[in-house]
């Protein structure tokens, strides 16, 4: 795995977005002009090249008409696991 390439939890996280997404019928474009976030934005979040904010999951829920709790979940065990990479890494460089 490269440091690039999303953790598995970071992956389903992914998975999650982009399911919720297809379930809002909306396209890229139509979701950034439906939320603050842009279609660049949106197309790193939903290809798992960069973790979302607590936010942008908070309003594609709302826009799918789905509690946010799930994903939110998804995204805290996502960032730790980004966390626990990062530091390995380091401490992998330092020697």
């Amino acid at each position: 795995m490269t440091p690039s390439a999303p953790s598995p939890s970071g992956a389903r996280l992914a998975i999650a977005l982009r399911q919720l997404k297809q379930r809002t019928g909306l396209s890229l474009a139509q979701l950034a002009n439906a939320t603050t976030f842009s279609k660049s934005s949106w197309e790193r979040y939903l290809n798992g090249k960069s973790l979302p904010s607590r936010s942008a999951v908070k309003e594609l829920c709302r826009l799918a008409g789905e509690p946010a709790d799930h994903l939110l979940a998804l995204l805290d065990i996502a960032r730790t696991d980004r966390t626990d990479r990062t530091d390995r890494t380091d401490r992998t460089e330092r020697t």
